[in-house]
């Protein structure tokens, strides 16, 4: 029997493992095509955001995963981190 609630939790760390990797790809290609330092393009609100909204994907899959309440609390804690660091870098990008 599968075990979806397993599968839902596991997926979402899975995908903010994925787009982070897919950010980076891109900004480094970008980076590289417009002849910017990586840095310096991944310090723009819209690439923060998304390395953010990875970071939030990741905990809130790992806070569904934790085996301790404090596990799950402290993993809570940083998926509320990414939340306030994303709102942060929308609002820098207006």
């Amino acid at each position: 029997m599968l075990d979806w609630y397993q599968l839902g939790f596991n997926s979402l760390w899975i995908g903010g493992c994925a787009l982070a990797v897919a950010v980076f790809s891109w900004a480094y290609s970008e980076a590289g095509g417009t002849g910017q330092r990586l840095g310096a393009y991944l310090n723009q609100p819209e690439m923060q955001a998304l390395i953010y909204l990875s970071g939030l994907l990741g905990s809130l899959g790992l806070t569904g995963l934790g085996r301790s309440p404090l596990e799950r609390l402290l993993w809570a804690l940083w998926a509320l981190l990414f939340t306030g660091q994303i709102i942060l870098a929308l609002r820098d990008r207006q």
